[in-house]
């Protein structure tokens, strides 16, 4: 996905007011910023920052424009999502405190060791005639920013990381654009990294084990956490239902209309815009992780999360001791277990 380049400060700053984590620094290209003293890693992002680095393509700390000067119409960076699959997203907002922090800590972690392999194998810059050399970069610079649940409200761990489109060739330390080619045909790829290194580092740090799920369009299983009932992912997903249900009306109305199927259906009729989504959340306070895992715990106890259960309503504290049951019956000890849940 490639964000465009906006020119108001005013969507800067909103953005930075709605952030509901502050974004910070990633890569080994912010070496060479900052008149060479550098930016840390893990280093807060400012709105500043982020509008130097996507309407300029500019030092996000001095302003000063990395090699040429952008034309209006160029790409000031890109966009990587890395998200948990619903099973993590799903145990993280049930989780107490302690084992949360467990969970943000592994997801950021994969995220740190994706974008490592990504700066030896996947983002390069180009030189010579029409760019046919292929260099090695320094590294990326890059802002992560942390959000905690979808745009319907389910809890959905994942992070925005906003590449910029500038790198240093380490031929000779000049600042050029990434060859987004290799980007792109790449993003699948280190999407499924960030899930397999994340899955491994849950298993050594809370002894998880995995379970192979079906997919809907594809052949090839989806690992999810062992414990985490269907039904209670499910009852955190109101995007996937969304378009299944947008997919089976278009799909329907379509061959009533060509008498054939069709070739593929869209999905974007149920996704609402970005800028509508922000307008939205404009009004509303974000009252922290805490409060995100009450109310998950709330709807978790309605009357879909498991097929068993047949009350439409159960004590929530017996929910959550069953699902952590479920998710640490092949952990080594006992003490794992938490000792206390949040109170209602």
């Amino acid at each position: 996905m490639v964000p465009k380049a906006p020119t108001s400060r005013t969507w800067f700053a909103t953005t930075a007011k709605l952030a509901l984590h502050p974004g910070v620094f990633h890569g080994a290209g912010l070496v060479g910023l900052n008149n060479g003293l550098g930016v840390a890693v893990g280093q807060c992002v400012s709105a500043e920052n982020l509008q130097r680095m996507l309407q300029d393509c500019a030092d996000p700390i001095t302003g000063e424009v990395l090699g040429r000067v952008p034309s209006t119409k160029a790409v000031g960076g890109f966009d990587l999502t890395f998200s948990p699959s619903k099973s993590v997203s799903t145990a993280w907002a049930l989780a107490d405190r302690e084992t949360r922090e467990v969970i943000y800590g592994c997801h950021q972690l994969a995220i740190a060791e994706v974008l490592a392999y990504a700066e030896r194998e996947v983002f390069h810059t180009r030189t010579g005639k029409q760019g046919c050399v292929e260099e090695d970069i320094v590294g990326v610079v890059a802002a992560s920013f942390t959000h905690f649940d979808s745009r319907d409200g389910d809890p959905q761990l994942h992070d925005h990381v906003v590449v910029l489109n500038r790198a240093q060739a380490k031929s000779d330390g000049v600042w050029r654009t990434l060859d987004s080619r290799g980007l792109f045909a790449s993003t699948v790829m280190l999407s499924e990294m960030h899930q397999g290194v994340l899955s491994d580092l849950l298993t050594g740090e809370l002894g998880w084990d995995w379970a192979a799920h079906t997919r809907r369009s594809s052949t090839a299983p989806k690992w999810e956490v062992a414990g985490v009932p269907t039904r209670l992912m499910d009852e955190f997903s109101q995007r996937t239902t969304a378009i299944i249900d947008a997919k089976e009306r278009l799909v329907a109305q379509f061959e009533v209309d060509h008498h054939r199927a069709p070739s593929q259906s869209p999905t974007t009729e149920s996704r609402p815009s970005a800028r509508n989504h922000l307008q939205a959340q404009a009004p509303r306070r974000f009252e922290g992780v805490d409060a995100l895992s009450f109310e998950s715990a709330r709807r978790a106890r309605g009357p879909r999360p498991f097929e068993s259960i047949r009350c439409s309503l159960i004590d929530w504290h017996w929910l959550l001791q069953l699902l952590y049951l479920e998710l640490c019956r092949n952990r080594s000890s006992p003490s794992n277990l938490p000792s206390t849940l949040p109170h209602e």
